[in-house]
């Protein structure tokens, strides 16, 4: 008996460092993300890359369109057999909605159902209007919005698409 006592709390004492371990790995990596976010980056290629990166990083299958001739697509991202679409925009100000306009005419050239838009700044209650003015009038089932606040939450792990 006194050996399955050795054994459960072993196991415990495994099952409790594996989780420290990942908790302090994810811990890292945001840091690392979060410190690359507020040094700044250059330009909006950049912007995307970390977009990128950070959506592969959160257990996403992402692939980074080449820029030009990319009809609308920044970032195409693979979700539970769904396809989402997304414009990175890396500004000064509040995107416009042409952003979100660019990513629907992707949708229809990509076949997604979903669209969103991922943005360094805020975002404006005018353009969280359009989103929700594109899910009611076209065939995109849902619009994501991911301004500065949400990338935070991104950032710390949340699954926001």
């Amino acid at each position: 008996m006194d050996w399955i006592k050795i054994v459960l709390i072993f196991l415990l004492g495994l099952f409790g460092l594996i989780l420290i371990a990942t908790y302090l790995a994810r811990k890292k990596r945001i840091k690392n993300f979060r410190k690359k976010l507020e040094k700044g980056l250059n330009n909006g290629w950049e912007f995307e890359k970390f977009v990128a990166e950070l959506f592969k990083k959160c257990g996403y299958k992402v692939t980074t369109t080449k820029g030009t001739h990319d009809f609308g697509a920044d970032i195409i991202v693979q979700k539970r057999g769904s396809m989402v679409v997304l414009q990175a925009k890396y500004l000064s100000s509040t995107p416009s909605t042409t952003a979100l306009d660019e990513a629907l005419a992707a949708a229809m050239i990509y076949g997604a159902t979903e669209i969103g838009l991922v943005t360094n700044t805020q975002l404006s209650d005018s353009l969280k209007e359009y989103a929700r003015k594109i899910e009611e009038t076209t065939f995109i089932k849902k619009v994501i919005l991911i301004g500065r606040k949400e990338l935070e939450r991104v950032m710390n792990g949340e699954r926001l698409i």
